[in-house]
């Protein structure tokens, strides 16, 4: 949103954001900070929980594999939010084939 001015007006007035690209990428940025790097920080703790029981073993694998995936994300979110539409649409191509 930026804030537009009216000549004559001394209400504040804005207008929303038309490019629909710059929305996603803002929306993007935020949920990234606001879920996605905790839950990256919980998970770094986790990994190193004590323990040789099996349960124990299976929890950090399944924690690291987790981390893994959740660093991928976050890795592949940066990149998008860095580039244009066209780096998107190639980059999803790619993947899809």
């Amino acid at each position: 949103m930026k804030r537009v001015l009216k000549s004559g007006e001394r209400r504040e007035y804005f207008e929303a954001e038309k490019d629909v690209w710059k929305v996603a990428t803002h929306i993007t940025r935020e949920r990234k900070k606001r879920e996605l790097e905790p839950l990256v920080r919980l998970l770094d703790e986790l990994e190193d929980i004590p323990g040789s029981t099996p349960e124990a073993k299976s929890f950090r694998k399944m924690t690291h594999d987790l981390h893994d995936l959740t660093t991928r994300l976050d890795t592949l979110l940066e990149h998008s939010t860095r580039r244009d539409v066209q780096w998107f649409v190639k980059a999803a191509t790619t993947l899809l084939k």
